[in-house]
């Protein structure tokens, strides 16, 4: 078993290529679509879906067994809905000692 350091550095195209849930032909097919995306940030699990290479299903089940997300502000700076300069003055009210939610600091930004 791999161990926690190990599992986190572990990409999901390697994780998924590793499971046996599709082969390295596949992946290569998967990153070329996300690299033709361009500005749009498209998650490579969800191409793999989208292709029919694994169901939705499978890739929750991957995604919940190596414990791969991505935090909201990562999301959102990788959606261009906002810039990291943004995301860097969320985070610092965040530390500020403020309990609101990550979600309502993006909603009351100026933008």
């Amino acid at each position: 078993m791999p161990s926690d350091s190990l599992k986190k550095k572990l990409r999901i195209g390697d994780i998924l290529v590793n499971n046996g849930y599709i082969t390295q032909e596949e992946l290569q097919q998967a990153l070329a679509r996300q690299k033709e995306s361009g500005q749009t940030y498209a998650p490579l699990g969800q191409i793999c879906v989208e292709l029919g290479f694994i169901s939705s299903v499978d890739l929750s089940k991957i995604l919940r067994k190596h414990c791969k997300h991505i935090y909201l502000g990562e999301l959102l700076v990788n959606l261009g809905i906002i810039n990291g300069e943004q995301l860097e003055q969320v985070l610092e009210k965040q530390k500020m000692g403020r309990k609101n939610d990550l979600a309502s600091f993006y909603s009351n930004l100026a933008f």
